[in-house]
């Protein structure tokens, strides 16, 4: 969840419509016209209702501009709404608070995040009673602009002085051992800092959600700079106490360390273990096997594991990878390029929403190269490269947009292609 999205779960107040009982009559029907008309989102109107109730001079001036703010807030017009929330907020009003909020808002809807801190941190100042709905937003705030140690600093200050609020600590805990792991600015940092900071974080022995973010770190960390025999320890070590999707994700980081060193039967060997010890991953365990088999030409195997996948989860959102990956390991191992166009064309027409449409496309041009169809393979891959990236695949096909050409010795085009092609030939 991003910290824009949490701030807005965790601290928006809740304030009620304000009635005033002191309005005139005539002035109350055009506070529910134009209440009316901001519920049907016609703000114009809305705006030309209050506008016309201010006229009136009724005694709640200040609740009619803010809600006259609301409506030009909802047309994204800020230089109107925000001087009225402005006029409310440097007011003592009962709705100053609330105009806080809404001037916090806007600057955060305009991409303004650090006017937003500057402007809660007025809030939380000057508006004591809304104080923790002002801390935790102005927490959030810190986060999006990455300043985790004031971040940080807001959150533990709202655990020391609010331990009451149960409800909004439940909220944002568990997003606070990532942030004080920012805090520390090792989040992606090296292993070695990492494994300095695990070591702190077990010794202190005060917050293990903490030391095990650490260490999941450090883990990816050692992955990343290639030392797997670590990296394996660390995942598996943790996986002993982890439960569901954390169990899972960090037992199949230990696989990758495996499969990223082409130790493809050691990969089969410990999927099997995999299974036995969790036979509810069999669907993913089915594809991984699939995928090591492929690497060690095995191909025969790998469609068998992948046609089984699909007898036992044909609706899952991942069959339509594996469907893909069948046609590939028909065009590229068994040399079968009518067969896997057919697959792949069956995929295209059933998921025309499919996120890896550009691979699919790729493959079916693949299929018409393979049958040295150059032309229709040169407009096939064109049509992929259209496609939203998926992966890195972009790069490759403009590659392969100006072999095509070439093999029909249009060298005007093949060389355009190649020109534009963004890093692969250097790699």
């Amino acid at each position: 969840m991003c910290f824009l999205t949490l701030a807005a779960l965790i601290a928006y107040p809740i304030f009620a419509q304000s009635q005033a009982t002191d309005t005139p009559v005539a002035a109350q029907d055009l506070r529910q016209t134009a209440l009316g008309f901001r519920n049907a989102q016609d703000f114009d109107k809305a705006i030309e209702t209050y506008k016309a109730l201010l006229a009136q001079n009724p005694t709640d001036t200040l609740s009619i501009k803010v809600d006259l703010g609301l409506c030009y807030k909802a047309k994204k017009d800020y230089a109107n709404a925000m001087p009225l929330f402005t006029e409310v907020a440097s007011s003592q009003d009962k709705r100053k608070a609330e105009s806080m909020f809404f001037i916090e808002d806007c600057c955060c809807e305009q991409g303004k995040i650090a006017d937003a801190v500057a402007e809660l941190t007025v809030a939380y100042n000057e508006c004591p009673e809304a104080r923790t709905d002002f801390l935790l937003r102005r927490a959030a705030r810190q986060c999006d602009i990455q300043k985790y140690k004031e971040a940080l600093a807001d959150y533990q200050e709202f655990l020391a002085k609010y331990p009451d609020k149960t409800d909004l600590i439940a909220t944002f805990s568990a997003r606070l051992p990532e942030i004080k792991l920012r805090a520390t600015g090792l989040f992606d940092g090296p292993a070695s800092g990492l494994e300095t900071e695990w070591t702190r974080a077990k010794g202190d022995g005060s917050d293990p959600v903490y030391a095990n973010l650490v260490a999941c770190r450090l883990g990816l960390a050692c992955k990343s700079g290639q030392d797997y025999r670590k990296a394996i320890a660390i995942f598996e070590d943790l996986a002993k106490d982890a439960q569901g999707d954390r169990c899972r994700e960090l037992t199949f980081w230990a696989l990758d360390c495996l499969t990223e060193q082409d130790k493809n039967e050691d990969a089969l060997a410990y999927l099997d273990k995999m299974l036995a010890a969790h036979p509810d991953w069999k669907y993913l365990i089915d594809y991984r096997c699939a995928c090591c088999l492929s690497e060690l030409a095995r191909p025969e195997e790998a469609i068998a594991g992948l046609n089984e996948y699909l007898a036992e989860t044909p609706d899952t959102e991942f069959a339509k990878n594996v469907e893909v990956m069948i046609a590939n390991i028909t065009l590229a191992a068994f040399g079968k390029p009518d067969e896997a166009r057919s697959l792949l064309e069956k995929v295209i027409a059933d998921h025309p929403d499919y996120p890896g449409m550009i691979e699919a496309r790729s493959l079916v041009a693949n299929c018409a190269y393979d049958k040295q169809n150059y032309a229709e393979a040169a407009e096939l891959h064109e049509a992929a490269f259209g496609c939203p990236e998926y992966g890195t695949f972009k790069s490759f096909i403009q590659y392969m947009i100006g072999d095509c050409y070439a093999q029909i010795a249009d060298y005007t085009n093949a060389f355009q292609a190649w020109g534009q092609t963004q890093g692969f030939l250097s790699e």
